[in-house]
C-alpha cells in the first residue's frame, strides 16, 4: 500500500511537505541554529567581559598615577616633619616652620587624591583597597602632626611677645594669660585627630601591609608621648588662674630645701617665707630661715596626717614634717606645723630645693648678694649647702643672711627677665628629679599638680619599682658629700614573674674634720654620716632577704600610700661606705601583649641629693625571646638574652618598658 502524501499551498503559493520525517528534520536544524545563536552570545560576552575588564584596568592604572603622586607627597611630608623635628631640636625654629609649612603642603596635597576619586575607587578595589584606606589614615595622621608642631610653636611666640605684659613685677596679668590658655586648649583638637588616625591603621593590607603597620608604630611611639604630656599638663595650665587668685585670695607657703641634711621627702627646709596671691597679684612676706622662725619655741606639736607611720609622737623640731616621701602628707605636716609655730593657716605649700634653683639660675643667670658677691648655677648648691667649717659667729651670720636671700633670689628669677618657657620648662625638670614639688589643699589643684608630675608623691605604678632614700639622724650637714650607686639585677622568669636583687652603695667623702679635737661624730659640723637607708618596694613584691654589708638585717616594715617600705640606721665614717641589699620576687612586672611580646615596667624614682648618683639595671630573661630595641628605648642589648639601663649624674623620674619579642 503507497504511504500518502499530504500537499498544501503555501501563501507564497509553493507547495510544502508535511510528514513525520520532515518536522523531524526541520527540528535538528533549528537546534543547531540556536546552539550557533548562544555560541555567538557567549562570545559576545566574552569579548564585552575583556573591553570591560580592560576598561577598568586602564581606568586603575590611570587613577594609579595621582597615588603614585600621592605616595611621592606621603613620603616627602614624613621626611618634612623628620627635619622639622631635628629644626626644633636644635633650636633652629625658622626652618623648624619651613619645613612644618611645607609638611602642610605636601600632606594636603597626599589628602587631595586619597580621599578623591582616585583613592575611593582604589579603596573598592579588592586586596588593594584595605592598603589605600590605611594610607589615608597615615596621611591625615601626618597633617594634624604638622598641625599641633606648628600651633605649640605659635604659643610659643605668643608667650614671648607678651613676656614684658604677662608677668611684671610680680603680677600676672590674667587678661592676658586667658587667651594663651584657649590657645593651648585648642591644640587638642588635632593632636587626637592625629593619633584617632593612626589607631584606625590596621596594617592588613597584602605587600604593603607590613610596612604600614611599621611607619604606624613608629609614629605612635613618638605622638603617644606628646599625648600623654599633653593631657598631663593641660589640667595644671588650666589651673593657674585658681592658683594666682583669680577668683578668690590664696595664701602658700614657700619652702626651700637644703640637701646637706636629708629628709625622705628631699632637703630639710633652709629659708621659709609666705606667699599671698590676689587676682594675680603676688606679695611675698619677709623670708626667715629656720632658726628664726622657731626662734624660742624649738618644739612643737600638730596632729598627724592620716597614712604617715613617720609622723614622730610628741613634741618635735617643724624641720621633722616632712619625713614622708610623698609630699600629698610631708606638704600637709608642714602647714599644719607651720600653722601651730606662726599661727598661719596656708592653702599650700611650694617647695623647691636649691638644685632645683640652680635650673632657674642656668637660664636667667646669677643674682647678687651683697656683700658676698654673686650666687649662680654652678655655686649655688655648694655655698649654701656645702660650706660649714667656719665656727666663728660672723660665719654663721653670713650662712643665715644666704639662707634669707634665697627666697627673693627665686621670686626675682622666676617672676621677671621673660623666657617663661624655659622656666617652666625647668621647673617641670626639676620636678620629674624630685627638686621640686607643689602641695594644695584644694583637691582639684593637688590633682592637677599630681598628673602634671609636680605633686611629689612616689608613682603608684603595680610593676616594678625602685626608690632608696635616706634620712639624716645626727643632725649634721654632711649629707651633701654623700654619693650613691644603686644597682639591680632583674630576672625574668618562664613564667613572667621576676626576681631582683638591688644594691643601693651610700658613700661618705667628707674633707677632713674642721673642729677642735675628736669629731663627735653628730652635731653641725660632725664628718660623720649618720642616716636611716629606706628600701621602698615595689606592690606585692614578696621580700626574701635584706642585708647591710652583707649581713642579714631584721625587716621593719612600714606602709604609706600603699607603698611598703622598710628602713636601717646606720653610721658611716669619714671616707667609709655601706651598702643595703634586698632581694625580691614579684608577679606582675612583665605583661603579656596582644601580639604575643612580653613587656616588663620599671619605674625608677631618685631623691635628690647634692652630689651625682649612678642607676645600673641589667635585666636577662629565657632563651626564645629578643629584645625589641624600637620599643624598648634606654635599653642596651649586652647578650642575645640581657639587657642593661644606666643613669648618672642627675637622675630623674624614668618609667621603662623592656619589650621582648
Amino acid at each position: 500500500m503507497a504511504r500518502s502524501v499530504r500537499r498544501s499551498t503555501s501563501p507564497s503559493g509553493r507547495s510544502s511537505r508535511s510528514s513525520g520525517h520532515g518536522t523531524h528534520h526541520s527540528s535538528h536544524g533549528s537546534s543547531r541554529s540556536s546552539r550557533r545563536t548562544r555560541g555567538w552570545r557567549r562570545i559576545g560576552y566574552i569579548k564585552w567581559s575583556l573591553i570591560t575588564l580592560a576598561a577598568i584596568t586602564v581606568g586603575l592604572l590611570v587613577l594609579g598615577i595621582p597615588l603614585a603622586r600621592a605616595a611621592a607627597d606621603a613620603e616627602s611630608a614624613k621626611g618634612d616633619l623628620e627635619r622639622a623635628q631635628a629644626n626644633i631640636t636644635a633650636n633652629n625654629i625658622p626652618l623648624a616652620r619651613a619645613d612644618l609649612n611645607s609638611a602642610k603642603e605636601h600632606s594636603a596635597a597626599a589628602q587631595e587624591t586619597l580621599h578623591g576619586l582616585s583613592g575611593r575607587v582604589w579603596s573598592w578595589v579588592p586586596f588593594v583597597g584595605s592598603g589605600i584606606v590605611d594610607a589615608r589614615h597615615m596621611v591625615d595622621a601626618t597633617r594634624n602632626t604638622a598641625q599641633v608642631a606648628a600651633s605649640a610653636l605659635d604659643l610659643q611666640d605668643m608667650v614671648k611677645a607678651q613676656e614684658g605684659q604677662l608677668v611684671n613685677d610680680s603680677r600676672i596679668n590674667l587678661r592676658r594669660l586667658r587667651p594663651l590658655i584657649d590657645e593651648a586648649v585648642a591644640i587638642g583638637t588635632p593632636l587626637t585627630s592625629a593619633l584617632d588616625s593612626l589607631r584606625q591603621v590596621k596594617g592588613t593590607a597584602p605587600f604593603v601591609g607590613g610596612w604600614l603597620a611599621d611607619q604606624r608604630d613608629k609614629a605612635l611611639l613618638k605622638l603617644a608621648p606628646v599625648e600623654a604630656t599633653y593631657v598631663n599638663a593641660l589640667p595644671a595650665l588650666k589651673a593657674v588662674p585658681q592658683i594666682v587668685g583669680a577668683d578668690q585670695k590664696q595664701k602658700y607657703l614657700i619652702a626651700v630645701l637644703n640637701p646637706g641634711e636629708l629628709r625622705y621627702s628631699g632637703g630639710a627646709t633652709l629659708s621659709l617665707a609666705q606667699m599671698t596671691a590676689d587676682r594675680g597679684q603676688l606679695h611675698f612676706s619677709k623670708p626667715e630661715d629656720l632658726n628664726t622662725v622657731v626662734g624660742q619655741r624649738q618644739l612643737i606639736s600638730w596632729e598627724p596626717v592620716t597614712d604617715n607611720p613617720l609622723h614622730r609622737a610628741g613634741p618635735q623640731r617643724l624641720s621633722n614634717a616632712t619625713f614622708n616621701p610623698n609630699w600629698s602628707i610631708s606638704g600637709e605636716e608642714l602647714l599644719r606645723a607651720w600653722e601651730k609655730q606662726s599661727g598661719s593657716r596656708c592653702d599650700g605649700v611650694i617647695a623647691i630645693d636649691l638644685q632645683g634653683l640652680s635650673r632657674l639660675f642656668r637660664i636667667t643667670g646669677p643674682v647678687s648678694v651683697a656683700p658676698y658677691g654673686q650666687l649662680n648655677a654652678d655655686n649655688l648648691v655648694a655655698q649654701l649647702a656645702g660650706s660649714y667649717d667656719d665656727y666663728r659667729p660672723e660665719a654663721q651670720r653670713r650662712r643665715h643672711e644666704l639662707n634669707n636671700a634665697i627666697i627673693p633670689a627665686f621670686r626675682s628669677r622666676f617672676l621677671t627677665g621673660g623666657s617663661y618657657s624655659e622656666k617652666l620648662t625647668a621647673l617641670r625638670e626639676a620636678g620629674a628629679a624630685r627638686q621640686f614639688a607643689m602641695y594644695f589643699r584644694d583637691a582639684a589643684l593637688e590633682s592637677a599638680m599630681s598628673k602634671m608630675g609636680l605633686d611629689g608623691d612616689l608613682s603608684r605604678t603595680k610593676g616594678d619599682f625602685i626608690f632608696v632614700a635616706t634620712q639624716n639622724l645626727n643632725g649634721s650637714k654632711v649629707d651633701f658629700f654623700q654619693q650613691r650607686t644603686i644597682d639591680a639585677t632583674v630576672t625574668i622568669n618562664s613564667d613572667r614573674s621576676i626576681t631582683s636583687r638591688v644594691v643601693a652603695t651610700f658613700a661618705n667623702k667628707p674633707p677632713a674634720f674642721a673642729g677642735n679635737g675628736i669629731d663627735p661624730k653628730r652635731g653641725y659640723y660632725t664628718r660623720w654620716a649618720g642616716i636611716a637607708g629606706a628600701v621602698f618596694v615595689p606592690d606585692k613584691a614578696e621580700i626574701s632577704s635584706a642585708r647591710l654589708n652583707g649581713a642579714l638585717v631584721r625587716r621593719n616594715e612600714f606602709t604609706t600610700r600603699d607603698r611598703r617600705f622598710f628602713f636601717r640606721q646606720m653610721l658611716i665614717q669619714p671616707g667609709g661606705k655601706r651598702n643595703l641589699a634586698f632581694t625580691y620576687s614579684l608577679k606582675n612586672a612583665v605583661s603579656a601583649e596582644p601580639d604575643g611580646s612580653w613587656k616588663y615596667s620599671l619605674v625608677i624614682e631618685p631623691q635628690s641629693i647634692a652630689q651625682p648618683q649612678t642607676y645600673e639595671i641589667s635585666v636577662s630573661w629565657p632563651a626564645g625571646k629578643t629584645l625589641d630595641p624600637v620599643r624598648s628605648p634606654g635599653w642596651t642589648a649586652t647578650s642575645a638574652t640581657s639587657a642593661q639601663f644606666s643613669m648618672s649624674g642627675i637622675p630623674t623620674t624614668t618609667n621603662l618598658a623592656l619589650v621582648l619579642k
